[in-house]
């Protein structure tokens, strides 16, 4: 049973070790919103909200989904009773459109605060992931082919970059043995990219287009792609990937959990999301090293020498400990919301 008492907002701003390039734009330092959530007896669980500082990725940015969650997510969830997260989507999902990202941070932080959600630990990859834009496309991937090797496992991600006027191109990546070509197209379509998918062999991963349970339906019914990136934050929080997951798993597609950027505590929750069993891809679980000096968890994200994320199941919550000193010196705004009354 959860009922939450108070959520408290943070923006944190953590340097990133080297520019983070897509082809919309080039990240250098992140803001960061974290969301702290506590319940009636004083317990205390953590979400993040994977919206960047402009709407290039997605129509959310930090700003909108502060504003979605103080003024419309707050009231609905706090002094509320719930007996299980999975109630939380629902009570978010009605008369409410959109700000996914900012209903997922408040979702995913409910669920650590009920269940023992898993963590890892370790240190190694097992996939090459390529970004890629028009004039960066296939001579850059040739390049990397060249240098890596025939067996090196290697896919590319062109974040919405193509259209069908590069259709000639792009069959040019078959040439490649890649596991997948990530999101060629645009960000809301799945007419076209099924178009695209019936002239390649390489198949095709959706990640943006994949908004929710239905948008997965779609892809399987028009042959829009063969692969699924199930990113938490995107979609809703862990119950909408559940239902994505199993939907998939049903129907015989794979999919990966996408990385977005996150600190330790987004970081967890893709973790614990990656353990269930139609994850069958390698995801963009990343240590902590590869992108931050210092991370505000410990322990901060491992990989073993094989690529691999252990599960602790032994802790509750999210399996590592945020660093509130880290935390208070990154924070440049907070705000807390308390309940007013119980529903």
């Amino acid at each position: 049973m959860i009922q939450i008492e108070r959520l408290t907002l943070r923006e944190i701003r953590l340097p990133l070790k080297e520019p983070f390039e897509i082809s919309s734009g080039t990240v250098t330092d992140r803001r960061i919103f974290l969301l702290q959530l506590r319940d009636v007896n004083g317990v205390t669980g953590w979400g993040e909200c994977v919206a960047g500082e402009a709407p290039n990725y997605s129509a959310e940015t930090v700003e909108t989904a502060w504003l979605a969650i103080r003024e419309w997510i707050a009231p609905r969830v706090l002094g509320r009773t719930f007996h299980h997260p999975r109630e939380i989507f629902p009570v978010l999902e009605e008369n409410f459109r959109g700000h996914n990202m900012a209903k997922a941070a408040v979702e995913m932080g409910a669920w650590e605060l009920a269940a023992q959600i898993q963590a890892c630990r370790a240190q190694g990859y097992r996939k090459i992931k390529v970004k890629i834009k028009p004039g960066a496309d296939v001579a850059f991937v040739a390049a990397v082919r060249e240098a890596l090797g025939p067996e090196a496992p290697m896919m590319v991600d062109a974040n919405n970059a193509f259209s069908l006027n590069d259709i000639d191109l792009l069959k040019k990546l078959d040439a490649f043995d890649l596991i997948m070509i990530e999101q060629p197209l645009a960000w809301d379509d799945i007419v076209r990219h099924a178009a695209l998918q019936k002239q390649l062999k390489t198949p095709i991963c959706l990640d943006e287009s994949i908004t929710g349970l239905d948008k997965a339906e779609d892809m399987l019914a028009l042959g829009s792609g063969r692969i699924i990136n199930i990113k938490p934050g995107r979609v809703g929080g862990f119950t909408a990937s559940i239902a994505i997951h199993d939907f998939c798993a049903k129907n015989g597609i794979p999919v990966w959990c996408g990385g977005m950027l996150e600190s330790g505590i987004g970081r967890a929750h893709n973790v614990a999301l990656a353990s269930l069993p139609n994850f069958v891809l390698p995801g963009d679980l990343s240590p902590s090293s590869r992108y931050w000096e210092r991370d505000i968890v410990t322990p901060e994200w491992t990989m073993d020498a094989e690529g691999m994320v252990t599960v602790p199941l032994d802790k509750p919550g999210m399996g590592v400990t945020v660093n509130l000193d880290r935390v208070d010196e990154l924070t440049v705004r907070c705000e807390a919301i308390a309940a007013t009354r119980s529903k």
